[in-house]
């Protein structure tokens, strides 16, 4: 009665063809504890991936200013009375041309699986999870071996998308905007793979 369980649909496999090597995958998940949760996610990543007609493939390090315009695109059509509040995490990558862009709010997750020479695979987590426990190993305060130490509070979010009225240009009184975002750019190779998740997988990839 206390828990809550949710059954997710496995879709299958997809593939689909990716022009001069382009590719964009985005995942968002819903803050719980906020209003609207599933509307936060599911109406962010139709602003975020609404097409327009002839518009040429993004290059990869666009993909930051893509998300900052529908962030403010996103407040500017969902913002209302009963949604003040709603909040999402975002996990998006992009790649052209061989550049690989990948942005985070909150702590969706996206890791690079790359092959080495002995055959064995390489995991690079190029996301940054925007956690009070991810600020404490950046500081130095805590090291990683100490998680199951800390009450799960420090696991809260600093950072993730919300319908609010905060400036772009300051989400308080001494934050930089961009302390809700998280930008990594990198080099596509042959045969590299990239796993977007969100918290879902917390405690089962470390």
């Amino acid at each position: 009665l206390n828990e809550r369980h949710v059954q997710q649909v496995p879709l299958g496999q997809w593939a689909c063809a990716a022009p001069g090597g382009f590719a964009w995958v985005s995942v968002a998940d819903g803050v719980a504890s906020s209003p609207c949760a599933d509307l936060a996610s599911r109406s962010f990543l139709q602003v975020l991936h609404a097409t327009q007609p002839g518009a040429a493939p993004p290059q990869a390090r666009q993909l930051p200013a893509l998300v900052r315009r529908a962030r403010q695109d996103w407040r500017a059509r969902y913002l209302k009375p009963r949604t003040q509040g709603a909040a999402c995490t975002l996990a998006s990558l992009l790649l052209a041309d061989g550049q690989v862009c990948a942005v985070n709010s909150g702590d969706a997750r996206i890791w690079r699986l790359r092959r080495q020479a002995d055959g064995s695979t390489a995991w690079l987590q190029v996301s940054r999870d925007h956690t009070a426990w991810q600020q404490m190993l950046d500081d130095g305060e805590a090291q990683p071996e100490q998680a199951e130490e800390y009450a799960s509070i420090y696991q809260g979010l600093l950072h993730c998308l919300a319908l609010d009225n905060e400036d772009d240009g300051w989400c308080g009184e001494d934050e930089p905007a961009e302390d809700w975002l998280h930008i990594w750019h990198g080099q596509a190779q042959p045969g590299d793979c990239y796993l977007l998740a969100t918290d879902g997988l917390h405690g089962c990839l470390s």
